[in-house]
């Protein structure tokens, strides 16, 4: 039975009741949706204070103030800039086949296939020599800003650290380590741009880098001079990532969406955010480059933006030399701030926030990164004198690193043959089987011997069933 229905059946004196609490539920409905909607205009009404305490932070306000202003001189080349931002990958061909190779620690194999790619790490290898490796992105397109060279420069890494490992396997350590070195710095050059995808991506060359040397070194393991060799290398290798650029850089992105949003975009719910059509580079001509884009809903959305812009930058300031505390505190702050509240203006900054705790843990662990893996190296070098690794940081004969999370000493462990330096991660505790890297738990080690490749498997494709040109699969 329908509602109107069973209201018909009743006295009137119920009937009243049941019509004035329906009132009353619509009535609260439609001042709900009503203050939603004021909600624009009210946040509006303190744009011009806000945006007054957003500059006195020395928050950027437009794009020049993100730009790194890097001297042509300084950066890499043009055409290698204009290659690296051009839609498409570059790859000469694919490198299912040498992985495969490397999976199976077939290196003839892999000496043949990695020959196909020698021209394009050399555009790497060139570029890498510059003083930065600088982009020029036009940041008021906001979320049209494509970046088809983090992919690029990925791949780049990766064939080097393979490359790296089929010349040390032929016996060319120095040959080796120059191609580790050059990824390692391509990481961090890509990393410096001004956004926090960057910096995670550079992070993810340099680990990638690191990697390539634990496989170097586990080539000889009983080899004291070859570990020694490569422990020399890395010595000098610094990462110079910096998590606060990063967040300078968000927090321009975070206003210059709402500058110049599509009006789609702002009446649609925002559902159009990523369509195709919305990735077409507005005209330059077109674009607001500073103040604030038209209308209340613009205003409205860009006040928000710079107001948790600024509470990040207080919580920056109070622990700006700990990314994994500020971090945290800057998710916390940004729950308070958003995830409770139904306000439309807070909308778009749900949409747009990044997992920032995740971001600063990793900055903490690549800061590490160098350390942990020379301590490593530095036991198994130990075993190949004397026959047995060290079981503290005593025996590395090395000043103990300190854990991000817990501050205290990063925890050492022999185990079944192997030399482990690991992080505890932030629950604190050392997962069961953490050297089989279980990904329940989240715990970082490097260790000595590296762990081998698991070996992968051609699945085939109809009509070629079983051999190169299928599927890859471990």
């Amino acid at each position: 039975m329908g509602l109107f229905t069973k209201l018909s059946t009743l006295s009137d004196k119920k009937w009243a009741l049941g019509c004035g609490a329906l009132a009353l539920l619509l009535g609260v409905a439609i001042m709900a949706a009503g203050l939603q909607v004021i909600d624009y205009p009210i946040v509006a009404m303190r744009s011009e204070q806000v945006e007054k305490e957003y500059r006195a932070a020395g928050l950027p306000w437009v794009a020049s103030d993100v730009d790194r202003h890097i001297p042509a001189a300084d950066n890499a080349s043009a055409e290698f800039l204009e290659e690296m931002e051009s839609q498409g990958r570059s790859l000469p061909r694919s490198t299912s086949t040498l992985e495969a190779a490397m999976s199976d620690y077939d290196y003839a194999a892999a000496r043949k296939e990695i020959d196909f790619f020698k021209d394009y790490i050399a555009k790497f290898e060139l570029a890498s020599r510059a003083k930065a490796i600088a982009f020029s992105k036009d940041w008021d397109q906001g979320g049209d800003v494509l970046f088809p060279e983090f992919v690029k420069f990925k791949d780049s890494v990766k064939l080097l650290s393979w490359r790296a490992e089929i010349r040390a396997s032929e016996g060319d350590l120095e040959g080796a380590m120059t191609d580790l070195r050059t990824a390692f710095r391509l990481g961090d050059q890509i990393g410096q741009e001004p956004i926090l995808i960057a910096l995670l991506v550079g992070i993810g060359c340099q680990k990638t880098a690191l990697k390539g040397v634990e496989y170097v070194g586990a080539l000889r393991p009983n080899d004291a001079v070859w570990i020694g060799r490569i422990r020399k290398e890395i010595g000098g290798w610094q990462t110079t990532l910096n998590f606060e650029s990063a967040l300078q850089g968000e927090a321009y992105w975070w206003i210059s969406i709402p500058r110049n949003l599509r009006d789609k975009e702002v009446y649609l719910d925002l559902k159009s955010f990523d369509s195709e059509e919305t990735y077409i580079p507005r005209a330059a001509s077109k674009l607001v480059r500073d103040g604030f884009g038209k209308g209340a809903v613009r205003r409205a959305y860009q006040t928000r933006s710079m107001e948790i812009s600024i509470g990040i930058k207080k919580i920056r300031d109070r622990h700006k030399n700990d990314p994994t505390f500020s971090s945290r505190e800057i998710e916390k702050y940004f729950e308070r701030e958003l995830t409770g509240s139904k306000k439309m203006s807070n909308s778009l900054m749900e949409l747009l926030y990044p997992v920032i705790a995740d971001a600063g843990y990793s900055v903490a662990k690549n800061q590490l990164g160098v350390g942990m893996t020379d301590a490593v190296l530095r036991a198994g070098e130990i075993k190949a004198r004397t026959g047995k690794f060290p079981e503290d940081w005593k025996g590395l004969g090395l000043a103990p690193l300190i854990d991000p999370v817990t501050k205290e000493s990063v925890k050492v462990r022999v185990k079944n043959g192997v030399f482990f330096v690991y992080l505890v991660g932030f629950n604190g505790k050392e997962e069961e089987n953490f050297e089989q890297k279980i990904r329940l738990g989240d715990d970082v080690y490097f260790q000595f011997p590296v762990k081998r490749r698991l070996p992968l498997h051609w699945v085939g494709t109809p009509g070629n069933p079983g051999v190169p040109g299928g599927n890859l699969i471990r």
